[in-house]
């Protein structure tokens, strides 16, 4: 009844009708049902969407897309760091002395990035950005680019085990230093949930003989800058709602604050923009990525980052 008062809408009214269409169209694409509260949402987000559209000035663009359709709660199951850092509050951080790198670096043009994947309703950015930095970092260090899998990390960081209720990518370099390996994604897929219980075999499969250290850097642009010219890092975010909505452009939203809850891979730069790999899939963003404003510590992104360092296996480890 409710889908036939929708197409009913779409042949008698103007504007109305028109929302009425992208609605049954975007909720067909993304699988979401045909009901009277989920128009309601819809129509109250892209509203939320028209406004940030004009607020933005054409720096960024915001656009509908499957968050258009969630709730605040449900939105929150899309992010999950949960970490704070009490073992570097103090100082305990080891960053490097780095020089200044060129004025723009993308390592996705050095073919070392893995195409961004999607963590669904799972509280594990934590995870996926982790792996995805060691994917390009080993890929850079002279491993083949592979796409490690993101679920043996959220099934077997024992001790550290968050799963889909949140995490820390340290503790993710952490598991993946001491197992000396990690699963390719092909052999140990995805899910969207944590398994009852760790599936990792071997190390003859995937990325092995890990040896690495990792490096982390505490409230600093420049720095962190400098880090990025080195290869990715993990950041963290405060992934406000109108950042689920982003599309195109430069994200920059000065009302975003700096308590971080979600965490990403940088893997780029420019004089305006620092460029993140998300894990909201390909619809998402562009192809999965975003630009965001440079200048200023937007969204708390400057707090942390952070990134293993691969060594020859042979080489002596220095304490992290």
């Amino acid at each position: 009844m409710f889908r036939l008062l929708l197409l009913v809408s779409v042949l008698t009214l103007g504007s109305a009708g028109n929302l009425a269409k992208v609605f049954i169209d975007q909720a067909q694409s993304n699988g979401v049902p045909l009901t009277a509260e989920r128009f309601k949402l819809f129509s109250r987000n892209v509203g939320k969407i028209w406004e940030l559209n004009s607020e933005s000035e054409g720096k960024w663009t915001a656009s509908v897309n499957k968050f258009t359709f969630m709730t605040a709660a449900e939105r929150e199951a899309y992010k999950g760091l949960n970490a704070t850092h009490p073992e570097l509050q103090n100082g305990n951080s080891a960053p490097r002395s780095l020089p200044a790198g060129p004025d723009s670096v993308d390592w996705r043009e050095l073919g070392h990035v893995t195409t961004p994947r999607e963590q669904w309703g799972c509280g594990s950015c934590w995870a996926f950005a982790a792996v995805a930095v060691i994917e390009t970092r080993a890929a850079k260090a002279g491993s083949a680019k592979e796409s490690l899998s993101d679920q043996e990390v959220v099934d077997c960081a024992s001790p550290y085990r968050d799963g889909c209720d949140g995490g820390d990518s340290l503790k993710a370099f952490e598991y993946v230093y001491e197992r000396e390996a990690i699963s390719k994604q092909a052999d140990y897929p995805y899910i969207g949930r944590s398994n009852p219980s760790c599936l990792a075999k071997g190390k003859e499969n995937g990325l092995s003989n890990v040896k690495q250290r990792y490096y982390t850097y505490r409230y600093g642009a420049e720095q962190m800058i400098a880090a990025l010219a080195d290869g990715p890092l993990v950041i963290e975010f405060n992934a406000i709602e109108p950042f689920f909505y982003y599309k195109t452009g430069i994200f920059d939203y000065p009302k975003c604050g700096t308590q971080v809850d979600h965490a990403m891979a940088a893997v780029g730069y420019a004089p305006n923009y620092v460029l993140l790999k998300n894990s909201w899939g390909e619809t998402w963003g562009d192809k999965g990525f975003a630009k965001v404003a440079r200048g200023y510590n937007l969204c708390g992104m400057y707090k942390w980052g952070f990134h293993p360092n691969f060594l020859p296996a042979t080489a002596e480890l220095e304490e992290k």
